[in-house]
């Protein structure tokens, strides 16, 4: 078990901004909290329109892949400081961190690899493309609107990158509609979160921006178990910078130019050992234009143009610059008797720079997609086809088939078959490190197939699904020992891949009690050593009860994780036992426009592993004041 973090909570300022926020809550004219009751407690997954699952719009009682919405209700009520807390608590995937604020956290959807989910911030990729994922620990919660997670193959549709599945972000400043917005929130580990901003309209113009600051003291990384003399006894800070910006002009009815903007600037102190206090400087930054067109009256035509950079650097792994400029057009059109046709044309170009040296330093990925849905009485069809050239790899076709049928207004059933491909990055391409470490530039796409059958129940306001896949994964690139250089180690098309597992979901509400219940039992192995993959459990699941007593929102959420192991070889060394965690809220509308939040995290001062020789948080508080016209 990892040992207990050197640095507690520390219960100055933070902890007496929660007892004047839990004192404002408890305090407050119960009539005050009446007036948004109604609206707040009744479960609205079932009226909720997704845009992921088949890049249109659609009611997601009605789409076949089982998308998790993250509102934002969720988002307002969970207090969390990292993008990873608020997904492995709602979004139904497995995470793990090293560290605390601002440290490296990995995501696992449907026990794929971390650079196997596409990651988009309002519809465009934000990812590394020399280490193929997303810094999600740099995306702030506070500049989020809406999360969207679509588990399973979606390479049809969005190519590279999806055969884990594609998490959406929707950012504040992407998001239409009036008001303003100040959140001040103080909590422990010396943590301080400051957010404000404005949307609206004037003539044939709406704008929004959102601007915020995330600081915190945080704890060490790293205890004195991690290897290699990695270890620090001294605090890891974070600082975050974040904004986001949209301006649109709806120069007429039927047509919309818009230009949008994101960037988040962030500081992490991490431990590379005991006599220097390391500091990684990372900028993701997005600018996008877009025009949203009604060219008939059932022809829709979407095209976008913009670039997202990742920018990092530390003293002692030197800067890398990741870019990627994206060029899309999508056309959609709804023909009677025949159904909703999408037809889309992209053009991805990726770029590296750096100190590393590359022998290649970008490629160009060119695709063309075809989509066709349609809905016949109970039954209901959909279908994708995408075609990609891309500069380094040649031809890739990718595909799905997805079919669902509703017996009446409450039984649906469901099944899909979808092909998918990752890309090898940058890094696995031509990074070396000689003598330990050389690139291989003869590494082939990572190619899946993934089959889907779920249920649907809906009954009273309640809704459950289950669902059983299997996905497999070929030309799964691994590191081993380099047979041309002795002691040296490269990547290789060698692995294999079978993740299989059974996800059931039940949320609702009933006697005043609103619930989400979420559990996932898998077996992601290595399918020649039968070995399970690194730091996947075989069973994880969350619950999470709501009731209003008294003029005060309370909240429970339990999460539950099975062991996992460190390491590919499942050493018994490396095993990370299971844990169980447990967080209060209370939160309370003190008038119309004002809102406090108590958030109390790990109310039990567990102790558990997310990744050996990291250190977690222990028990923790947080409180929030919020003022919205909105």
């Amino acid at each position: 078990m990892c040992p207990a973090s050197s640095h507690r909570p520390r219960y100055r300022h933070d902890t007496v901004a929660a007892i004047l926020a839990t004192a404002a809550i408890a305090g407050a004219p119960f009539a005050a909290r009446a007036q948004g009751a109604a609206d707040e407690g009744a479960p609205t997954a079932l009226a909720e329109t997704v845009v992921t699952a088949n890049r249109v719009p659609e009611a997601s009682a009605d789409s076949l892949s089982a998308v998790r919405v993250i509102g934002p209700r969720e988002l307002a009520g969970s207090g969390a400081m990292t993008l990873g807390e608020v997904l492995r608590q709602y979004g139904g995937v497995e995470v793990a961190a090293a560290g605390g604020p601002g440290q490296i956290t990995s995501v696992f959807v449907r026990g794929a690899n971390p650079n196997q989910t596409l990651v988009l911030v309002d519809g465009m990729r934000l990812q590394s493309a020399s280490a193929g994922t997303t810094a999600l620990e740099n995306l702030p919660v506070s500049q989020i609107e809406r999360i969207e997670v679509v588990p399973g193959p979606a390479s049809g549709l969005y190519g590279s990158d999806a055969i884990g599945g594609v998490i959406q972000v929707f950012t504040k400043g992407a998001t239409k509609g009036n008001g303003s917005e100040v959140e001040l929130g103080l909590g422990s580990f010396q943590t301080g979160r400051a957010q404000a901003g404005t949307r609206g309209n004037a003539g044939s113009v709406d704008y929004a921006i959102s601007a915020g600051y995330l600081g915190s003291e945080a704890f060490s990384a790293t205890n004195p178990s991690i290897p290699f003399g990695l270890y620090n006894a001294d605090r890891d800070p974070y600082r975050n910078r974040n904004l986001s910006a949209h301006l649109g002009w709806n120069w007429d009815t039927d047509h919309v130019l818009a230009v949008r903007v994101f960037r988040s600037t962030a500081a992490t102190h991490f431990d590379n050992g005991p006599a220097t206090d390391d500091v990684a400087l990372q900028t993701l930054s997005q600018v996008a234009v877009s025009s949203e067109d009604r060219l008939t009256s059932n022809w829709s035509s979407s095209l976008q143009f913009g670039s997202s950079r990742d920018s990092y650097y530390a003293a002692a792994f030197g800067t890398t610059e990741s870019v990627q400029r994206q060029l899309g057009w999508q056309n959609t059109l709804t023909l009677a008797g025949v159904g909703t046709v999408i037809a889309g044309l992209e053009d991805l170009n990726e770029s590296v720079a750096g100190d590393t040296v590359f022998s290649v330093t970008q490629r160009d990925t060119r695709a063309g997609y075809l989509g066709w849905s349609e809905a016949f009485g109970p039954g209901s069809l959909r279908a994708n086809l995408r075609h990609a050239e891309n500069s380094q790899f040649g031809s890739v076709n990718t595909g799905s088939l997805a079919a669902g049928w509703r017996f009446d207004d409450h039984w649906r059933v469901r099944a899909s078959y979808g092909s998918g491909f990752h890309a090898p990055t940058f890094n696995d391409l031509y990074a070396s490190y000689p003598p330990y470490y050389y690139a291989n530039p003869n590494l082939r796409p990572e190619r899946s197939h993934n089959t889907e059958v779920g249920i649907d129940a809906n009954f009273g306001g309640q809704h459950a699904s289950l669902a059983v896949f299997d996905n497999r994964i070929s030309s799964l690139i691994a590191i081993v020992n380099d047979p041309a250089v002795t002691g040296a180690q490269t990547v290789v098309n060698v692995a294999s891949a079978r993740i299989r597992g059974i996800e059931a979901e039940w949320d609702g509400a009933a006697g005043g009690t609103r619930w989400d219940l979420r559990g996932t039992l898998q077996d992601p192995v290595d399918a020649a050593t039968g070995l399970r993959l690194t730091r996947r459990a075989t069973r994880f699941g969350t619950a999470r009860l709501s009731r209003t007593e008294f003029g005060i929102d309370w909240t429970v959420e339990a999460q539950a994780v099975g062991e996992r192991f460190d390491a590919a070889s499942q050493d018994p060394a490396t095993r990370m036992g299971g844990y169980g965690l447990i967080n209060l809220v209370a939160a309370r509308r003190l008038a119309p426009e004002w809102r406090a939040e108590v958030r109390f995290n790990n109310v039990t001062d567990h102790r558990y592993v997310l990744e050996q020789g990291y250190n977690v948080p222990s028990s923790s508080l947080f409180a929030s004041l919020v003022w919205s016209s909105q």
